[in-house]
C-alpha cells in the first residue's frame, strides 16, 4: 500500500531576490499592458478610419457559427472540428472551403446587423 504525502513548500526571497522578482514581474506587467493598448489603438484606428471612408463597422456575435454555418442553406454542423478545410453540407450537399464560407458568413451577418440593427446579430459602432 502506497502512502500519499503532500508537501508545502513556502518561498521567503531574501532582499535582492525580492528586487529581482519585482522587475521580472513588472516587466512582465508592461509588455502586457503595451500590447492591451496597441490592440486598442488598434481597433479606434479602424473605427477612425471607417468614419473617414464613410464607411460603417459592425461587430457581430463572439460566438456566431460562421465556419460550422452553411452559407447556401443556413444549416449548422456541430460534428466539424477544427482541422477539417473543406466540408459538404448534409442539408443542400453544397462543397465549402472553411475560410471562403466564414467569409461569406461574417459578410451575411453583418449586413443583417446592419439591415435590422439586432443586438444579437450584428451591432454597429
Amino acid at each position: 500500500m502506497k502512502t500519499k504525502r503532500a508537501y508545502k513548500y513556502r518561498f521567503y526571497p531574501t532582499p535582492e531576490q525580492e528586487v529581482l522578482l519585482s522587475q521580472t514581474f513588472g516587466c512582465v506587467r508592461f509588455a502586457y499592458n503595451h500590447i492591451l493598448r496597441w490592440r486598442t489603438d488598434e481597433y479606434y484606428k479602424n473605427e477612425y478610419k471607417s468614419e473617414w471612408a464613410d464607411r460603417t463597422v459592425v461587430e457581430i456575435d463572439r460566438f456566431f457559427p460562421s465556419s460550422k454555418r452553411c452559407h447556401a442553406c443556413g444549416f449548422v454542423n456541430e460534428s466539424l472540428p477544427l482541422f477539417t478545410r473543406e466540408w459538404d453540407c448534409p442539408e443542400c450537399k453544397a462543397h465549402h472551403d472553411r475560410d471562403i464560407n466564414v467569409a461569406k458568413n461574417i459578410k451575411t451577418a453583418g449586413l443583417a446587423g446592419l439591415a435590422c440593427a439586432a443586438t444579437g446579430t450584428g451591432t454597429t459602432v
